[in-house]
């Protein structure tokens, strides 16, 4: 599962996406939403982590390899011991919904690796939806660059 946010900083939103691969690397499902209220870049980050981990566990998924282009997000949640992070409580409800998983492994990956995520979040989403969708390749309008 790849995401990726992106972040207001004037109107304080942020937009969310997932996108969900199977081993062959196949989109399998894509999901978007946005949040109001955002704290920062990284706060945003966390919350696409969140929101990922939630639609994949909704879907009855076992195993799950999370990969985010932000290093900083991906060094909280695999970090042993207290987090001291301002929102450490948003660390610690991922990591316990992770723990939920039979595998569930977080990585850094370069934004390439995250281009199909970071494509989508120009997309529209209204405040307050969830979509989630079979059929994510639609919504990008110039997918074939995208996923050379």
């Amino acid at each position: 599962m790849n995401m990726d946010a992106a972040y207001d900083q004037a109107s304080r939103r942020a937009r969310m996406r997932i996108v969900i691969r199977d081993t062959r690397g196949k989109v399998k499902l894509g999901a978007m939403t946005r949040i109001v209220n955002g704290k920062c870049p990284m706060h945003a980050e966390m919350n696409a982590v969140l929101f990922g981990v939630g639609i994949v566990r909704g879907r009855g998924f076992e195993e799950v390899e999370v990969e985010s282009d932000s290093a900083l997000v991906v060094q909280e949640i695999n970090k042993a011991g207290v987090s001291f992070w301002e929102w450490a409580a948003l660390t610690r409800e991922v990591v316990s919904l992770a723990a939920k998983f039979k595998t569930c492994r977080f990585s850094n990956v370069r934004r390439f690796a995250n281009s199909l995520a970071h494509s989508i979040t120009g997309v529209e989403c209204p405040e307050g939806e969830i979509i989630v969708s079979e059929h994510l390749l639609s919504f990008i309008d110039n997918v074939d660059a995208v996923l050379d």
